[in-house]
């Protein structure tokens, strides 16, 4: 499919000026035969973070807010293959990957994040 020229100048005029530090779960043995979960960082890339979409509900009396953020990183090589799970650190923001897709139409990858705010 050929994009526009309103199109084309839209994606090449993003910018990945962000940085999120990606963070990758893997398993320390314990010594007794066991392992315990810790994270460790993998990459630091530039990303494009979109508005977060909002809503709010009542849980149990109390209002909870629930924010779901995209977050735009360039597939390219030395970028991550990041799966759910992993965690993406933003300022001082901490995201819990819920889902990947690769979005063929600006080559990028989009982390799809939730953050719960209770």
């Amino acid at each position: 499919m050929l994009n526009t020229k309103a199109e084309t100048m839209k994606v090449l005029g993003r910018t990945y000026r962000d940085r999120v530090i990606l963070q990758q779960p893997v398993k320390i043995p314990d010594g007794q035969g066991g392992s315990k979960s810790d994270l460790q960082t993998v990459a630091t890339v530039g990303a494009y973070l979109r508005a977060p979409r909002v809503s709010t509900d009542t849980e149990a009396g109390a209002v909870v807010s629930e924010m779901t953020y995209e977050i735009k990183i360039q597939n390219r090589p030395g970028v991550p293959d990041v799966r759910k799970g992993w965690r993406g650190i933003w300022g001082n923001k901490t995201f819990s990957v819920e889902h990947v897709y690769d979005d063929a139409y600006d080559q990028t990858k989009v982390l799809v994040c939730r953050e719960v705010v209770r």
